[in-house]
């Protein structure tokens, strides 16, 4: 009877044991907004009521695409498997802390997430080949857009006070499609914007312009407001309708300096090259004088070839008498 009662007993223990460890508190089951090319944490905690042994845990971790769901990771019994059956796309690119598990830690963080990763995710707990709990993520994927450049393409003078201007917001490497709002100070802008949205063809992204075209007067405001519904997140600039510069006119008085200063510039130009072209040219009187000169030089040099011989006739003579 005392052995009978101590089974029961013991028997009793480990039951208790067993409804304690598979039972307690869930955190999961909720939509997480993922960002493109950074990490994700899908959540998934469970708190038992007494400790966990690890070599009586299973834990499968798969993404739902289609009907059949792709494993990414298989905890059986204290080893994390790496069979053919894992898919080879997510054994390096799914984390979960191994360490972690006993103490109910069934988080997941995704590498690098890409536009394929939306989708639903589940973590199955078995214990005891029991099933405990069961997490569903679902996954959006998004990318935040730049910060949008607002440029208003005309300005208004002073004369016009009112002008019709276009103004043109442009943004780029945002995902999903976003929704653009035009307002002016508090209040949104009447006007239908031309709105031109494109998906890149490298990256799936979308680039951005819109072009409003409004009755503006200086000083006043427009902003471009670009609302990313995936992330829940608004990106926005603004840009002020300027008045033209308008060049003033030229001063009668220094035209009339300027032509001025021209036409005296150009007279002294002739009058110094007339001289210089008197002066490089030799005189009429001088031109005379030179060759009545020359000329009177061959003369004499004529008459002393003659006196020389009369001479020497002379002497011939005097030495005959």
């Amino acid at each position: 009877m005392a052995l009978m009662k101590g089974g029961f007993i013991f028997t009793a223990l480990i039951i208790g044991c067993m409804t304690a460890a598979t039972t307690g508190t869930m955190v999961g089951n909720s939509t997480v907004n993922a960002t493109l090319g950074q990490s994700v944490t899908l959540p998934c905690v469970y708190n038992p009521n007494a400790p966990l042994d690890k070599h009586s845990m299973r834990i499968y971790w798969q993404y739902q695409a289609g009907k059949d769901p792709i494993a990414m990771k298989m905890y059986n019994k204290g080893v994390m498997e790496m069979g053919t059956h894992i898919n080879k796309k997510y054994q390096d690119k799914a984390k979960v802390a191994v360490e972690e598990l006993e103490k109910g830690n069934f988080n997941l963080t995704l590498d690098a997430v890409e536009h394929s990763d939306q989708g639903t995710y589940q973590t199955v707990f078995m214990y005891n080949d029991k099933k405990v709990l069961e997490c569903t993520n679902w996954v959006h994927v998004g990318a935040e857009f730049s910060k949008p450049e607002v440029s208003v393409v005309s300005c208004v003078t002073s004369v016009e006070k009112v002008k019709e201007v276009e103004v043109t917001c442009r943004t780029r490497g945002g995902f999903p499609r976003p929704s653009i709002r035009w307002s002016s100070g508090n209040c949104s802008a009447d006007q239908e914007a031309d709105d031109k949205i494109k998906e890149s063809s490298q990256n799936k992204t979308f680039v951005v312009r819109s072009r409003l075209t409004v009755n503006a007067s200086v000083g006043q405001k427009y902003t471009c407001s670009i609302f990313n519904p995936t992330l829940g997140t608004t990106q926005e600039n603004s840009v002020t309708v300027l008045q033209c510069l308008v060049p003033k006119p030229f001063p009668t008085t220094i035209c009339v300096i300027m032509v001025a200063v021209v036409v005296v510039a150009a007279m002294l130009f002739v009058f110094f090259a007339c001289r210089k072209k008197n002066a490089n040219r030799p005189r009429e009187g001088t031109t005379a004088a030179a060759a009545s000169a020359a000329g009177y030089d061959l003369e004499t040099q004529k008459l002393q070839g003659n006196g020389n011989y009369g001479n020497h006739t002379d002497e011939h003579d005097s030495k005959i008498l």
